[in-house]
């Protein structure tokens, strides 16, 4: 695997497939930053559209775009942000969709927010995380807020009882630090649900400085596409997460790794069902 180290102290992973849709308008925000001080690198998964040359022709206006190239394709998301991730050496991280715009200062809050934290726990993991403002394919708004919007209650999703049966945070608002990207992000099993929910269930179980920053950094794009999309959580849709997690995912706390099996007597799925009125805002 080649090595990228980047010129920059941040990385911006911008993973695609048949993207060309929605990217210009995602490229033109991230050069709208208030904080350019950045390097974006790009894996494209096999697109059959015109992803890469659009990436080619932005590279002759702005030379902090770098293409991975290599033989890896059909990886899909979760497998390409980590190969990215695998792939770049830098002090600080960000995933980046194809399909959202990011406000303005989205870069510059996340760093700021970051290197304070750090400031105060050095050498610990850093993880931020944000709101989003969700739109539809029209960037006309559907809710200011995610949160508001999926019923999440971020700080209650820290506690890793919580962790396991929600994906709390979106990759596509994280930032966080090289200490974090070692630590929490690296070693993702096949089994993941995505990198998200991975780096966010390591960092609720491993007890990394988690940053919750209830402003909107980006317009999150809503349409018929979307690998995720926001499902709006319910009692019923919770119990059923916490029945499937409770019984098939164990933490081994002396080797810090999760394993699959059968155990109804797991700590955390007993918690997660006692304390289900306090999991989301319903």
């Amino acid at each position: 695997m080649i090595k990228y180290n980047s010129p920059t102290q941040l990385a911006i992973l911008l993973a695609t497939y048949n993207s060309e849709k929605y990217l210009k308008e995602q490229l033109d925000s991230l050069f709208k930053q208030t904080n350019q001080n950045w390097t974006l690198y790009v894996h494209d998964d096999g697109s059959k559209d015109n992803t890469l040359s659009l990436f080619k022709e932005y590279q002759k206006t702005y030379s902090n775009i770098i293409i991975v190239e290599d033989n890896l394709k059909a990886l899909g998301p979760k497998k390409n942000f980590i190969h990215l991730l695998e792939s770049v050496e830098a002090s600080y991280y960000m995933f980046c969709d194809h399909d959202d715009i990011w406000l303005p200062t989205k870069v510059e809050v996340t760093l700021n927010e970051i290197k304070k934290a750090e400031s105060q726990n050095p050498h610990k993991p850093i993880v931020f995380h944000s709101d989003l403002t969700v739109v539809d394919s029209n960037l006309n708004i559907i809710d200011k807020s995610m949160w508001h919007y999926a019923k999440i209650k971020p700080e209650i999703l820290h506690h890793p009882h919580y962790a396991m049966v929600s994906c709390y945070m979106t990759g596509c608002t994280m930032g966080f630090n090289h200490t974090a990207k070692i630590t929490l992000a690296l070693n993702m099993p096949d089994n993941a649900i995505m990198h998200d929910w991975w780096i966010g269930i390591q960092a609720a179980f491993k007890k990394a400085i988690i940053i919750s920053y209830h402003q909107p950094t980006i317009l999150y794009r809503l349409h018929g596409n979307n690998d995720s999309g926001i499902p709006k959580n319910t009692k019923t849709k919770l119990l059923k997460k916490i029945f499937k997690h409770g019984f098939q995912t164990n933490y081994d706390k002396k080797t810090k790794i999760f394993r699959q099996q059968f155990n109804v007597s797991h700590y955390y799925f007993f918690k997660a069902l006692y304390n289900i009125r306090r999991y989301i805002n319903i």
